[in-house]
């Protein structure tokens, strides 16, 4: 009856499937398709007692079983006759009698589908493929993609399929941030400086260009090589403390997004890294500083920052640490402008760090093209300059001066500063328009 109704070719691909249960007193048999036939739309023919109906719970089990054989969105076909104790049948829940409930259903259904899914496996030793003749003039793709020089082999043929958890992200135009500690002896942007402003340093005021490099004379390319044991030492801690593992997803990973003002996310390989980007940034800055030690360009303040009023202002945070006992906090001030005037000369020579006679800051270092600090950490990395170098020995005062700056440049903006900044910026841009 199945073939004259629905054809041959679901015929020959159907499979005898038969289940009993006495305790639940029911009994199965039926007919259903093998993993060689598929259709667009799912047919199942149900008998309870006799009688044709519909049972959604059934259908949904019975495709269960298929989606592990068939291709997406493709169903079988089945044929089931079960026969159940009247009493435990109820055809009143629909008004034409198609779709009815019977007793202990779940168990049912669970029985029908280990029988199904027991036939499908003892059935699934071979499985048949169509293939299509080329059309006359047509090209095989094995052939075409050899002759184009794209296949790596004439036997192969096929192009290996790329599953979702195995793409990269990748974006030609993105940065990483070992780009800025591999910079040649020539083409060096540290005599290009930038201009940029900053609203929220009172004291210090605006940062304008600057093209002139703090040791270079104007036009003059040239790397100055400073060969200083103590900053050689220091790069080669740096080297030997490198993980190889960090240092392989740092050096090739692809940037996903920011999570927040603190937290960003990178991708390496098939690998997701949540990162501590000021943590990241404080070693980033610090091997540059080592890296470009005695080379940096210089960030031109447009208002000399006055050492006294830094110091005053760094006093009064509780970051300082400040207490009655350390002394008046104007005597102290005026010692740490007199401190650094002493050592003027060493840090503007190897820092770029210019301080003018009239105990004011003049100018920093340029580290990365296009960044300026944020300057509302200023006052307090001057304080810090006097407390937390060690002046007395070379090494230890460049590796404590280099990590003191780098996490004055990785220092993030005051919750609300970012979104002034853009506010300004908007407004700036309509009104140029």
């Amino acid at each position: 009856n199945i073939r004259t109704v629905f054809g041959g070719a679901i015929a020959k691909e159907l499979l005898q499937v038969s289940c009993s249960d006495e305790r639940l007193q029911f009994e199965c048999t039926g007919l259903v398709s093998n993993a060689n036939y598929s259709a667009k739309r799912c047919t199942m023919l149900l008998f309870i007692n006799h009688r044709l109906v519909e049972s959604t719970t059934l259908r949904k089990a019975v495709e269960g079983v298929y989606s592990s054989y068939l291709p997406k969105h493709m169903h079988p076909f089945s044929y089931l006759s079960l026969q159940i104790a009247p009493q435990n049948v109820d055809v009143n829940i629909h008004p034409t009698k198609h779709e009815v409930r019977f007793l202990h259903e779940d168990a049912i259904v669970e029985a029908v589908q280990k029988a199904v899914e027991a036939k499908l496996l003892g059935s699934n030793a071979s499985r048949t493929f169509y293939t299509q003749s080329l059309l006359p003039g047509a090209t095989a793709a094995g052939i075409t993609k050899e002759a184009s020089g794209g296949g790596s082999s004439a036997e192969g043929g096929a192009i290996s399929r790329v599953y979702d958890h195995s793409l990269v992200r990748t974006d030609s135009k993105e940065q990483k941030l070992i780009k800025y500690l591999s910079r040649g002896s020539n083409g060096d942007k540290d005599d290009s400086n930038m201009a940029a402003t900053d609203d929220t340093a009172k004291t210090s005021g605006d940062a304008k260009k600057q093209n002139k490099s703090s040791h270079n004379s104007e036009g003059d390319n040239i790397r100055r090589v400073l060969r200083l044991t103590s900053v050689q030492r220091l790069l080669d801690e740096v080297s030997k403390g490198c993980h190889r593992g960090i240092h392989d997803i740092l050096r090739n990973h692809s940037f996903v997004g920011c999570v927040d003002n603190n937290l960003a996310l990178i991708q390496h390989a098939t690998h997701l890294y949540l990162t501590r980007t000021q943590h990241l940034c404080e070693q980033m800055f610090y091997q540059i500083m080592l890296n470009d030690f005695g080379n940096f360009g210089v960030i031109k303040l447009s208002t000399p920052a006055p050492l006294r009023e830094l110091s005053l202002l760094a006093l009064e945070q509780p970051e300082s640490g400040w207490s009655p006992a350390d002394g008046p906090k104007e005597d102290l001030a005026d010692y740490i402008v007199s401190f650094l005037q002493s050592k003027s000369a060493m840090l503007s020579d190897y820092f770029s760090f210019t301080i003018d006679d009239a105990g004011c800051l003049c100018t920093l270092p340029y580290l990365i093209d296009e960044f300026v600090p944020c300057m509302t950490g200023l006052p307090l990395y001057i304080l810090r300059l006097t407390t937390e170098v060690s002046w007395d020995s070379e090494e230890n005062c460049f590796k404590s001066f280099c990590q003191e700056t780098a996490k004055f440049y990785a220092s993030p903006p005051l919750p609300g500063e970012e979104d002034d900044k853009m506010q300004q910026q908007h407004e700036e841009n309509k009104n140029k328009s």
